[in-house]
């Protein structure tokens, strides 16, 4: 019997569509994240155990971070313009690649709405790349 050869994602490749809206390539992603809550509930007469009983799932926003270039910042601009004037009803797609550059996993985003875009610290006397960072507020990944 053989023992098929796992495909890992990696880190460090990784891409964000959001409503069929290429965001492109980011070099970092932090708050991809699920918090189950639960009713704190202490029964009288239960002095022996705590039921757990289900309450809401809290997700944390998506902060995206990555290097400003010419070939994408321009996507960012039109599509937080685009964002001003609307409302939270798309969807977001964060890929995860392999090192041949193939799809591993996905995470479809529900009601995806900007909540800050940062631009670069400029400082004539620095030497550091300028990044930009994008945070996404949103409903929730996991499917119903």
């Amino acid at each position: 019997m053989s023992v098929a050869n796992p495909t890992f994602g990696l880190t460090n490749r990784f891409e964000v569509v959001i409503d069929g809206f290429d965001l492109g390539r980011w070099s970092k992603c932090d708050g991809l994240s699920v918090t189950f809550k639960n009713y704190d509930y202490a029964p009288l007469g239960s002095n022996g155990h705590k039921p757990i009983l289900p309450d809401r799932l809290v997700y944390d926003n998506i902060t995206l971070t990555r290097a400003i270039s010419t070939e994408d910042l321009g996507r960012v601009m039109q599509w937080l313009a685009r964002m001003a004037r609307g409302s939270p009803t798309g969807s977001a797609v964060i890929k995860l690649r392999d090192s041949h550059d193939k799809e591993v996993t996905r995470w479809e985003l529900r009601s995806v709405y900007p909540t800050q875009w940062k631009g670069p610290s400029l400082n004539a006397g620095g030497h550091e790349i300028a990044t930009e960072t994008l945070q996404l507020a949103h409903e929730g990944f996991l499917k119903d």
